[in-house]
């Protein structure tokens, strides 16, 4: 089914809409669309879940100086951190955005943490902080 994702295996959600919408999610985000360049799997730290996916117009877009975009050329970035309560979701999820930023000029930043059980508080949030200070 996934073609081109490397995903750790989580457990299946408890509820099938959760699942259904795993699916649909992972299939619109599957790339590959005109307009946006796709920069998969950067590392921001050395473990698996480190990671974050850059999706960018392919073709820059002429900033337009103001209070949203302060630099001439500059472009704005959204960082979306997938949902999951710490415990499950991925990056992948969130690829199904990218076309319709890029088309405004903006780029979308889709990073990944570790997730429990297989780590504590705080270290998804530093992953986290330090996903952020990477981008």
């Amino acid at each position: 089914m996934i073609e081109h994702f490397t995903l750790a295996p989580q457990p299946p959600m408890p509820v099938a809409a959760a699942n259904a919408y795993h699916a649909a999610a992972l299939d619109a985000s599957r790339g590959g669309w005109p307009g946006v360049s796709e920069h998969r799997d950067i590392a921001f730290g050395p473990g698996d879940w480190q990671r974050f996916d850059l999706f960018a117009p392919s073709d820059p877009v002429p900033a337009n100086p103001g209070p949203t975009n302060p630099v001439p050329g500059g472009a704005d970035v959204v960082i979306f951190f997938h949902g999951g309560g710490w415990t499950n979701g991925y990056k992948e999820y969130s690829g199904l955005m990218a076309p319709a930023l890029a088309a405004r000029g903006v780029i979308l930043a889709a990073p990944t943490y570790r997730l429990t059980p297989g780590v504590r508080y705080p270290v998804f949030f530093h992953d986290a902080l330090d996903a952020i200070a990477a981008i």
